[in-house]
């Protein structure tokens, strides 16, 4: 089975819940996310892959064969990797690591005796950690980095390699296309990417309305990941609303123009959404996180699996301090902004009658605006109700018939 509530890289365990089935077979693409309620079984599939066409063009984009490269691909390549590690091993190549598929939970989702086969020529398990990101693990040893090593990625341009450079933003990638047999240096400017997702960050610290899209219904712990946001979004003092509109498109969203920023729940490789098409900034959990957690700084790194923050995890840090209003200028307006909970104060009915004023800074700041504010300020707010305004009459007759032609209305003359 393949979800279509967000995209057919996910496991669909509400369908597979409404014919009460007791496992899962999910062909095709996969985002290897674990899921919570049913065991799934993997059927990658099987594309064309030319062995000796892709070490050609491996031993072209690497030459040194002391180079230390970690192979990464695509799931419809899994099958043919050992019989590739071999070959680079006779052309020796002694510092390639391959990586073997996996949920984020550690469990392996290849056949065994491949994955084993594929593990063990990479290292040393006794003399080596272990590296898992993205639904791939490779082993290298202690003393070494992950950044000193180059990526070599074997499938197609998406949302997968995407993840993967985003990922492993410290190194340099690249690719072989088995359908095309092209092979070379990305060149996709990182930099410029998370410098675009740190401008993300910023917005989402500028909104005072946030809307917590769920974009996965299949994932483990995507409730847990709302409940963590619903905590930060409120000791950052900040308004939310939970959405829940299937498969995330421009059209749906536009609809709550009251939101200043969405947060996407999704797996890995759907979070990263290409947000210029729609009318407000879509951010991933942990750039939420960098806006309302002051002890979690910029770094440079990134985390695409919402897993990795939630409370328990190896990445989780806690909210510094008990969420006190503090002042901040944004770099993207240049306005003060506050963040945190301010002391509660009566408005009234009327909440732009007062103002409170920041006696450490002497400007006034209104009040977080919720959804209902937004409504009353537009010019047309839906269909009058005019509520007991309209006579009570009694019951009558209606019309009866279909559209084509009612009982009460004249036949055509024609």
């Amino acid at each position: 089975m393949m979800s279509e509530y967000a995209d057919s890289c996910c496991v669909d365990e509400i369908a597979a819940s409404h014919v009460s089935a007791d496992c899962i077979v999910h062909f095709g693409r996969a985002c290897l996310s674990p899921t919570s309620r049913k065991p799934v079984l993997y059927v990658f599939g099987q594309e064309p892959f030319d062995m000796l066409e892709c070490c050609a063009k491996f031993r072209h984009l690497y030459p040194d064969i002391n180079a230390r490269v970690v192979v990464m691909y695509d799931v419809v390549y899994h099958y043919a990797i050992a019989a590739f590690s071999k070959q680079l091993a006779e052309d020796g190549y002694c510092n390639v690591r391959f990586s073997t598929l996996c949920d984020s939970s550690g469990i392996s989702c290849q056949e065994g005796a491949a994955s084993e086969e594929v593990a063990d020529s990479s290292a040393d398990r006794l003399f080596s950690a272990r590296v898992q990101r993205s639904g791939r693990a490779f082993h290298m040893p202690n003393d070494e980095e992950v950044g000193d090593y180059g990526m070599f990625y074997i499938g197609e341009e998406g949302l997968t390699l995407n993840n993967l450079m985003m990922t492993f933003n410290k190194c340099a990638f690249s690719m072989y296309t088995p359908q095309t047999s092209a092979a070379r240096h990305e060149s996709l400017c990182t930099n410029r990417a998370l410098m675009r997702r740190y401008y993300m960050v910023e917005r989402a610290k500028d909104a005072r309305i946030v809307g917590i899209v769920v974009g996965t219904l299949g994932v483990s712990d995507y409730m847990q990941c709302i409940r963590h946001l619903k905590s930060l979004l409120k000791q950052a003092g900040k308004k939310y609303y939970t959405l829940v509109v299937g498969k995330v498109n421009p059209e749906k969203l536009a609809n709550f123009m009251e939101v200043d920023v969405f947060v996407l729940v999704a797996c890995s490789e759907n979070s990263l959404l290409d947000c210029r098409e729609f009318y407000k900034p879509i951010v991933t959990p942990y750039e939420v996180e960098i806006a309302c957690n002051d002890a979690r700084q910029w770094t440079g790194d990134y985390v695409t699996d919402f897993r990795t923050l939630l409370p328990g995890s190896s990445g989780h840090i806690p909210m510094m301090g008990t969420g006190e209003a503090r002042v901040d200028v944004s770099l993207v307006t240049g306005a003060i902004r506050n963040m945190g909970i301010a002391d509660a104060v009566p408005l009234g009915d009327n909440s732009a009658a007062l103002l409170e004023r920041n006696p450490l800074l002497t400007v006034a700041s209104s009040h977080s605006s919720t959804a209902g504010e937004f409504l009353a300020q537009r010019s047309w707010q839906g269909l009058e109700q005019q509520l007991g305004e309209t006579v009570v009459s009694a019951v009558t007759q209606g019309r009866r018939g279909i559209a084509l032609g009612y009982e009460n209305e004249p036949e055509s003359s024609s």
